[in-house]
């Protein structure tokens, strides 16, 4: 929680983080496979600025390819590429 005492909204968003990664375990122990490394936060400036490009995509704010422009390091070629195939 990192916080002492955390907002109660705080509080069940993080629990239902909590419960989605472990729901995502269990499917693959249930087929016998070992579970997910741990995520491991390298970059939390990188991870913040997906996030807010996540949520400007899943507000209408970014086309797919905006999306995909902004998430990426260096789209370079590939940008031709990706045009000819989106609609």
């Amino acid at each position: 929680m990192k916080v002492a005492h955390p907002n109660l909204y705080v509080f069940l968003g993080h629990l239902q983080r909590v419960t989605v990664d472990n729901q995502a375990d269990i499917t693959p122990l249930d087929r016998g496979l070992r579970i997910r490394l741990p995520k491991i936060k390298r970059s939390p400036m990188n991870d913040a600025r997906i996030k807010t490009c996540i949520n400007r995509y899943d507000t209408g704010a970014y086309t797919p390819m905006q999306f995909l422009e902004a998430t990426s390091h260096n789209m370079g070629v590939h940008t031709a590429a990706l045009n000819d195939h989106l609609p």
